[in-house]
C-alpha cells in the first residue's frame, strides 16, 4: 500500500486573501479547514472572545495579530470575523468546544474585510472603507 491511500491532503495556499471570505462557498471552505491549536484556543478565550464580548465589565479594545509570512494570520483573521458576522458559519467549525465558544459573539458583528496596500494613513484608510459601505 502507498501512502497515498492512506490519507487525502489538500494543497496548501501560500497566501490567502482575506477579500475571499465575503464568498459565501470560498468563506464556508475556510472556517471547515481551519484547525484550532492548543495555544490559539487559550489565545481565544483570553483575548479574542473576551474582547468581542459585550460584557459591561470588560473594556474593549482592539485586537492586533502579528506574526511572519505564511504563520496563518489571515486564516485566523477570517475564521474570527466570518463567525462574528454570521452564526449560519458555526455548524462548519470543526471543534465542538471552539464552536460553543464562538456562539456568544456569532453573528453579533457588522465586519468590513479590507487589506491596507496604501500610503494613506489609517485613518484614512478606515474612513474611505466605512464611507463605501
Amino acid at each position: 500500500m502507498k501512502y497515498e491511500g492512506l490519507f487525502t491532503l489538500n494543497p496548501i495556499e501560500t497566501v490567502i486573501k482575506i477579500n475571499k471570505a465575503d464568498e459565501r462557498t470560498e468563506a464556508q471552505r475556510l472556517i471547515s479547514s481551519f484547525v484550532v491549536t492548543p495555544s490559539l484556543a487559550k489565545t481565544f478565550d483570553d483575548i479574542v472572545l473576551p474582547q468581542l464580548s459585550f460584557l459591561p465589565d470588560i473594556e474593549g479594545k482592539g485586537i492586533f495579530i502579528v506574526g511572519n509570512y505564511g504563520t496563518g494570520k489571515s486564516h485566523v483573521m477570517i475564521f474570527i470575523s466570518v463567525l462574528a458576522e454570521d452564526s449560519s458559519y458555526l455548524d462548519k467549525v470543526m471543534d465542538p468546544e471552539i464552536r460553543g465558544k464562538f456562539s456568544a459573539i456569532a453573528g453579533k458583528y457588522v465586519v468590513r474585510r479590507t487589506e491596507i496596500v496604501s500610503q494613506m494613513s489609517l485613518y484614512g484608510i478606515i474612513t474611505t472603507e466605512l464611507s463605501n459601505l
